[in-house]
């Protein structure tokens, strides 16, 4: 199961929260993959919200849950043992109390219902996610009229994008008795409202939401008060519905995904430095909730409490593949092989790579001359996925190094084209020990395809030998270039070039990590990109540049870049 109690929690928020996040995506491969599905979606994932109707029979049986007995106060303690909690301190305590009732576990009748509801709608809910799930958490409170505090607010949760909720409505939704409003995946505000009891699948941890509360003249009675029944689920194998009432300041255990944590927790990135950094997790690297609250204004007319939405309402909503170690920004997903402070669980790129993010749930992915660094096969997979991540109005938007303007230039010998612009002066004092002359050739082809050894250290980690006199340090191309160089400046295909490059490396060298190990020009970058589900929509830098100009550092290393925009098909 999910949940093996006999796993040790290792009780560390950004560990679980990165665990649940690829334990999900792989909950999710194995359902497409069981039904061949490869560019899905739903109502759901294009707009972070479904609304599952509920028979009025059931609902009246629900609303036991909201009985007088079973009336409490929240606090910061009321949790299961072995639950990862929200943090709720006294003083946040007191107020939410002062805005709601809560609710402890109903009885027996009250959680039959409630799990023979969810066994009527698991088969759809499970199309709309494209993946199994299983409750965590089951919490219950009625919201007063004068409600402007906590979840009454704009806010988004965060935490893990494979962990939703349910929200429950027993009595029919609306802006009179109450409901809840949030901002779609594509920043439209939609408030709940139906003539019925309804259950809300939405994607609390990525879009900006609030609860509305019965307004202050309202004619609110036990039949039509905003009583929430608040249902948090997670990936699974298989789904299972069975009610779970772990507290009302509890989330998911500590020892979900156990088996994804165990696998990526040596991984972490720990600073050399004693004392050193702290590391938020992705909760708040990515929530734009907390710059967006100084932007929120009174409206005339608005009664106590309600307040304009942000500005920014989607928390993740771009996705950048290889954007560094260092690389972090509001609203932005950054999957980074090298370890560092803004990446202290790194993510590694291969042939059967899932990217740890729900199918159609992306706007823009985004990646700047990391791809060259993969073989074929790893960027064929990396393009398939991107097409899965992306909405249907998503965009895929690509720096790589221009190899056609490469080849031009080295056969014009501009030797200032290949002086500072790459970095590899930086290498070139490696290059003497396996006879390699610092020319024209060897720079051109070291674009094309490089590697470096054990003894040079890595050249993305920071771990490089800077101070070794190891005499067999090396970062460079492959020492027969000049050998090749005559033959391979005739090409006239980049993706030729780097491949013989390559090859050549994998049969002379035992040592070796790929530095640069693929290029591609236009029309092979484009006749790839189709073959995946997409079409180039434009090469011209300064018409992507114009119509992604927020796009962080778009136009760093213009002048050697091929850009490229491509759209989902």
């Amino acid at each position: 199961m999910t949940n093996d109690t006999n796993a040790s929690p290792p009780n560390d928020p950004l560990l679980l929260e990165h665990a649940i996040d690829r334990f999900g995506a792989q909950c999710e491969a194995e359902w497409l993959e069981s039904r061949g599905e490869t560019n899905y979606t739903s109502e759901f994932l294009e707009q972070g919200y479904y609304v599952a109707p509920m028979p009025a029979s059931a609902a009246e049986v629900i609303k036991g849950f909201f009985s007088d007995d079973n009336a409490c106060k929240i606090s910061g303690s009321a949790a299961r043992d072995g639950y990862y909690k929200a943090g709720v301190n006294t003083a946040v305590a007191v107020q939410m109390n002062k805005n709601n009732i809560y609710y402890d576990q109903p009885q027996e009748e009250v959680v039959n219902a409630l799990e023979q509801y969810f066994d009527s709608i698991k088969d759809e809910i499970e199309r709309q996610m494209a993946h199994p799930w299983e409750v965590t958490n089951v919490r219950a409170w009625s919201v007063r009229p004068s409600a402007d505090y906590g979840a009454s607010t704009w806010h988004g949760d965060g935490f893990s994008r494979y962990v939703r909720k349910f929200l429950i409505f027993v009595n029919p939704p609306n802006a009179e008795v109450g409901t809840t409003e949030l901002a779609t995946r594509k920043g439209e505000v939609v408030q709940i409202e139906a003539d019925t009891p309804v259950c809300l699948l939405f994607d609390a941890a990525v879009l900006v939401h609030r609860g509305r509360p019965p307004k202050e003249n309202a004619q609110v009675t036990a039949e039509n008060a905003r009583q929430i029944i608040e249902v948090v689920i997670g990936p699974a194998k298989q789904t299972v519905t069975r009610c779970v009432f772990a507290g009302l300041v509890a989330r998911v255990p500590w020892n979900y995904a156990h088996e994804v944590a165990e696998e990526i927790a040596p991984s972490r990135y720990v600073p050399e430095k004693r004392g050193g950094l702290r590391f938020p997790s992705l909760k708040r690297l990515s929530k734009a909730v907390s710059g967006a609250k100084k932007q929120l204004k009174k409206s005339t007319g608005r009664s106590k409490g309600e307040r304009k939405l942000p500005e920014i309402s989607n928390l993740s909503g771009r996705l950048n593949l290889g954007g560094g170690r260092r690389w972090k920004h509001r609203g932005w997903i950054n999957l980074e092989g090298a370890p560092g402070p803004a990446n202290p669980f790194p993510f590694w790129f291969s042939e059967t790579v899932v990217l740890p993010v729900p199918s159609s749930s992306i706007e823009l992915v985004y990646s700047s001359h990391c791809l060259e660094h993969l073989d074929d096969p790893t960027v064929e997979r990396v393009f398939r996925e991107s097409r899965r991540v992306l909405n249907a109005d998503g965009a895929l938007l690509l720096k790589l190094p221009d190899g056609e303007e490469v080849i031009k230039r080295w056969r014009q010998g501009d030797e200032d084209y290949f002086s500072e612009r790459w970095g590899i002066n930086k290498v070139t004092n490696t290059w003497q020990s396996r006879g390699v002359q610092d020319t024209i050739d060897s720079r051109a082809t070291f674009i094309f395809c490089s590697f470096w050894n054990e003894a040079f250290g890595h050249n993305f980690t920071g771990k490089r030998n800077r101070k070794s006199k190891d005499p067999r340090a090396y970062n460079g191309p492959p020492p027969q270039v000049g050998e090749m160089a005559k033959e391979l400046i005739a090409f006239d295909s980049p993706h030729d070039i780097a491949s013989r490059l390559r090859q050549t490396i994998i049969d002379n060298e035992d040592d070796y990590t790929f530095n640069h190990q693929n290029c591609w020009s236009r029309s092979e970058l484009g006749d790839l990109l189709s073959k995946c589900g997409f079409r180039v929509e434009s090469f011209d830098v300064n018409e992507i540049v114009q119509r992604h100009p927020d796009v962080p550092d778009i136009q760093r290393m213009d002048d050697i870049s091929l850009y490229c925009l491509a759209v989902p098909v």
